[in-house]
């Protein structure tokens, strides 16, 4: 069991060096807020886990960034 935990863990760390290295912070934050949303609601589903008022507010602030930030992408700055 223990070889398994350490192995997730790896491969999450190699999956977080990807996502820095092609994408940036910013998407790195969202792509943890998106699992750990994900995480509590398969909780609730599988262990009846109860969702407090705060979990469920700061669900909704993480959704409402993430879509504005896919409507109001970036440019790169370009220097010339």
């Amino acid at each position: 069991m223990v070889i398994i935990v350490i192995v997730l863990q790896s491969l999450g760390g190699l999956l977080v060096a990807v996502v820095v290295k092609y994408a940036d912070n910013i998407l790195k934050g969202f792509a943890t807020s998106a699992a750990i949303i994900i995480a509590c609601i398969v909780s609730v589903y599988l262990f009846d886990v109860t969702l407090s008022i705060q979990f469920i507010f700061g669900t909704v602030l993480v959704m409402l960034s993430i879509y504005l930030y896919a409507i109001f992408v970036p440019r790169p700055v370009v220097v010339k």
